[in-house]
């Protein structure tokens, strides 16, 4: 009798998840349809809508794109840079042609 009882009381757990399940999807997809009115849909809006949108993104790329090049640009120059100063910082500023107090 107790196992009955365990059993159907898993049954319903389950019967209930089941039910919050499938209401949740419905919620969801009755969310994302409620906004777009059927009497107002046309093609040719949405194709515009959507060719602006992607114009729009490959723009936004195209910047990013820009954005990163010159940072990698600065980056070797100031780079190039440092490498120029450290070279002349040194303090052995004696010509190899000249021998100095190496002899």
């Amino acid at each position: 009798q107790r196992q009955h009882k365990i059993q159907e009381m898993r049954l319903y757990q389950e019967a209930m998840e089941l039910q919050r399940i499938a209401d949740s999807r419905e919620a969801q997809l009755r969310g994302t349809r409620h906004l777009v009115d059927s009497a107002r849909l046309d093609p040719h809006e949405a194709a515009h809508r959507l060719y602006a949108g992607q114009k729009e993104s490959v723009g936004r790329l195209a910047l990013l794109q820009q954005k990163v090049e010159q940072e990698d640009r600065d980056k070797v120059e100031e780079k190039r840079f440092r490498k120029g100063q450290r070279s002349t910082s040194e303090g052995n500023l004696t010509c190899p042609g000249t021998p100095g107090r190496r002899l």
